[in-house]
């Protein structure tokens, strides 16, 4: 399974704001200014058990496209572009979806009473 890492989301996020043109480097202040959002947005998909990134540089491949949409998203209003709820939503299930078929691989405690 190929992952990403945190630089190639926002990267990905402000191509998705076409605030970086093709084949050029960001700015770094909107650079700056996207990656500051990325943690809220990691905080906002656990408290509402979307998923839960562990670690933003190894971002699972099947899930690279919708977080780097919800990313652009949340900066939209920075960059002139209007925050779409409808956008949110989209990606939103594309995530739960991408989750909802994945084992956790984790080992289960046993309880003996």
């Amino acid at each position: 399974m190929a992952t990403k890492t945190r630089e190639e989301l926002v990267n990905e996020a402000l191509k998705n704001l076409q605030a970086v043109g093709a084949g050029q480097e960001p700015a770094d202040e909107d650079y700056d200014e996207v990656d500051s959002k990325v943690e809220t947005l990691g905080d906002q998909l656990s408290a509402d058990e979307i998923c839960d990134v562990s670690d933003w540089d190894e971002i699972p491949g099947e899930w690279f496209d919708a977080l780097a949409e919800l990313l652009a998203n949340n900066c939209a209003s920075k960059f002139g572009v209007q925050f779409s709820a409808d956008k949110k939503e989209f990606f939103e299930k594309m995530l739960r979806r991408a989750t909802a078929s994945r084992a956790s691989l984790e080992v289960l405690k046993t309880e003996y009473f």
